[in-house]
């Protein structure tokens, strides 16, 4: 089954556009150039951006998707890959009769070579490297696993992870040496989030983050005499947008909704979680049995919904974010410093503090999630496919040297993206590993420890949706987020239309997956 994706208008003479130009001029720069929001932190990605080196970073996928029924057939456009990279082991020594397979999207190619590089000379292995195109990663690695392909680990991200489990393809990893050890290095909220329905962890962390965690602009709160004024809810953080506003702030609230599902969506998980005390969302959104959990004309989420109609019309949130199809131009926005307040991933709060690229770089707090204020789980595992090379020993001991630790018993990978975009990895001891800290302090100064405590907060308490277990979930997000709520916010459909639409498709998915 093949789903088509409308395109988003990125109109330059759109009238939102342009008063949002009049706030940062390099916008236009940004729009008009087309650049994968995940591609790699290359020269080549910076100058393309054009604006000061837009840092976007951490999973793939989030653009394209393609459904995988359980019997097979998937229908995909040119499932084409960037690159292949073979590399015999340089130690002495017989080599391995075949290579190991790790298929993998763009980012920070160089420091992945170099691992593997070092995995080979320690174990006298042989790699072969797969790299597939960031905007369409879950179509090509469907394809691929449709056509047979052989392969030995690979990069997901959680709701899609724990589809392939589900669907056969992919195994868990309770065969894995030392699994215990692991599990218990981990937050208790990421083994749930990586945990299949039986309770299995279906992969190790390639890095973990949350959305929409709070950033705040304190130059902005400066000026307006609202200093350290930072919300502990939801409710909060739209209240205090209004006081801006009655201050004289146009807009002074950029949200985290761009019309994708990782945009919207997450945003909606965020809220919905935080707001209602519901970490798994099985009270407000879908049950443990799959079903959802919302009601189409009261509770909750129509009760969310209606806010956020209310948050559009007053323009207490800037609604250009509802023109853009990824966070690209978000980012860019908030590093402008025209706005008080930016729900996001925390590695963007990362890059708002990067002189190189932001106007609020040491004016950037991350906000912690006090009361409520959480965000929803935004991570990449490394899994295990069923259809492998047929070394299970040699498998599993390259997906733990990359998800938990290398032959010195170190965080290798987990450090790295640490001290490089502030990646969390999900183990709980890397946060207080030095070398760690030093990264942070560097970067963020005096706000250091305050950093590092709201970061180790948000994602011990970060919202782990229960229904990313089931297969329906890749499906059913994808309208809800590129079409359903965008018509929702802008009042184009009333509230009860768009969760009715919501229920039925989540309905009619359960009957696909779950159903007699």
């Amino acid at each position: 089954m093949r789903r088509v994706r409308k395109s988003l208008s990125d109109n330059l003479k759109d009238p939102q556009l342009a008063s949002l130009e009049a706030k940062f001029p390099q916008l236009k720069t940004l729009l008009s150039r087309k650049v994968s929001r995940r591609q790699a932190l290359t020269t080549g990605a910076k100058a393309a951006i054009g604006v000061g080196a837009v840092v976007v970073v951490g999973a793939a996928g989030y653009v394209a998707y393609t459904s995988v029924s359980p019997g097979g057939e998937t229908v995909t456009t040119s499932p084409t890959t960037t690159a292949t990279t073979t590399t015999a082991p340089t130690t002495g020594g017989a080599k391995p009769p075949f290579p190991l397979k790790f298929v993998h999207w763009h980012y920070q190619d160089a420091i992945i070579n170099s691992y593997v590089e070092r995995f080979q000379n320690v174990y006298g292995e042989w790699v072969e490297e797969e790299v597939l195109d960031n905007a369409n990663y879950n179509t090509l690695l469907e394809a691929k696993i449709n056509a047979g392909d052989k392969f030995d680990m690979n990069y997901q991200n959680a709701d899609a992870a724990l589809r392939l489990v589900f669907l056969g393809h992919e195994l868990d990893l309770e065969d894995m040496p030392g699994i215990a050890q692991i599990k218990a290095d981990l937050y208790p909220s990421i083994t749930s989030a990586y945990s299949t329905i039986d309770g299995k962890l279906g992969g190790l962390p390639y890095f973990v983050s949350t959305r929409s965690a709070t950033t705040a602009n304190d130059k902005i709160l400066d000026q307006y005499g609202m200093s350290g004024e930072y919300p502990t809810t939801w409710d909060e953080l739209w209240d205090i947008g209004r006081k801006l506003q009655a201050k004289g702030l146009d807009k002074p609230i950029l949200p985290h909704w761009f019309a994708v599902w990782y945009g919207l969506v997450w945003d909606l998980e965020s809220e919905l979680g935080g707001t209602f005390n519901d970490p798994d969302l099985t009270k407000t959104y879908f049950g443990k049995d799959f079903k959802p959990a919302f009601d189409p004309k009261a509770g909750p989420l129509y009760d969310l919904l209606k806010g956020w109609q209310k948050l559009y019309q007053d323009n207490t949130i800037d609604p250009i974010a509802l023109t853009w199809g990824g966070d690209g131009p978000m980012v860019t926005a908030f590093n402008s410093g025209a706005y008080a307040f930016n729900p996001t991933a925390i590695y963007y709060f990362w890059a708002a503090n990067d002189a190189s690229q932001s106007q609020i770089a040491g004016s950037a707090t991350l906000v912690p999630p006090g009361k409520g204020l959480t965000g929803v789980i935004d991570t990449g595992l490394y899994q295990k496919p069923k259809n492998n090379s047929g070394d299970v020993d040699r498998q599993l001991r390259l997906i733990k040297w990359f998800g938990y630790k290398d032959d010195q018993g170190e965080f290798l990978t987990a450090k790295s993206w640490f001290k490089s975009d502030l990646l969390n990895s999900g183990y709980k001891p890397v946060i207080n590993l030095k070398e760690v800290q030093d990264a942070i302090r560097e970067r963020m100064g005096d706000k250091t420890e305050q950093t590092l405590k709201a970061l180790d907060e948000h994602i011990a308490r970060m919202s782990t949706p229960f229904v990313y277990k089931s297969p329906l979930y890749p499906e059913w997000k994808q309208d809800v987020g590129s079409t359903i709520l965008p018509a929702v916010v802008t009042g184009s459909i009333s509230v009860e239309q768009g969760l009715q639409t919501m229920y039925d498709n989540a309905n009619k998915l359960w009957q696909k997956y779950h159903g007699t």
